[in-house]
Order: structure tokens, then C-alpha cells, then sequence
């Protein structure tokens, strides 16, 4: 009611995550995942997705702090073609 007081226990978890840009994040058939760049080459790693606030989302999996996602053009990639950062 109107004015009535509540207590409340809330139950939080943490959780390791890294935040990447929505359009660094793909899913095709159910799979989410990234590109990342290693050696000059694409390479396709499935990450769990957790958190989206619709310009960036959290993300776990083979991915970690420091690691190159690539964030444009990732959809015309396939794991292995070659790759170039551009300024």
C-alpha cells in the first residue's frame, strides 16, 4: 500500500565478465560469439552472454582482458581470414 514500509533482503552474485561493444557480440543458431584477432587472423571464440544494456554487453568465456575483439565487419568474417586494424 501507499506509504507502507518493506524490508527486503536481496541476493546478489558476481560474476567475471568483460564488456564488449553490441556490435562486437554475433549469434548465429543459438551460438554467441566473437572475433578475435590473433596473429592477423580472425579467430571465432563462443562467449556466454549476460548482461546486454543494448550498447554494450557483458560477456564471459575464452576471452580476456587486453585481448583485440574486432568490431566492424566481423559478420563478413570466417575463422582465419586475415584481418586489419584500421584507425
Amino acid at each position: 500500500m501507499l506509504g507502507s514500509r518493506v524490508i527486503a533482503e536481496l541476493q546478489l552474485t558476481v560474476q567475471d565478465a568483460l564488456v564488449a561493444p553490441r556490435s562486437a557480440v554475433l549469434t548465429q543458431n543459438g551460438q554467441t560469439y566473437v572475433y578475435l584477432v590473433d596473429a592477423g587472423k580472425a579467430r571465432r571464440v563462443s562467449v556466454k552472454q549476460i548482461i546486454d544494456n543494448g550498447k554494450q554487453i557483458a560477456i564471459s568465456g575464452a576471452v580476456h582482458a587486453g585481448d583485440e575483439i574486432v568490431v566492424t565487419g566481423n559478420y563478413e568474417l570466417t575463422d582465419g581470414m586475415a584481418v586489419r586494424e584500421t584507425p
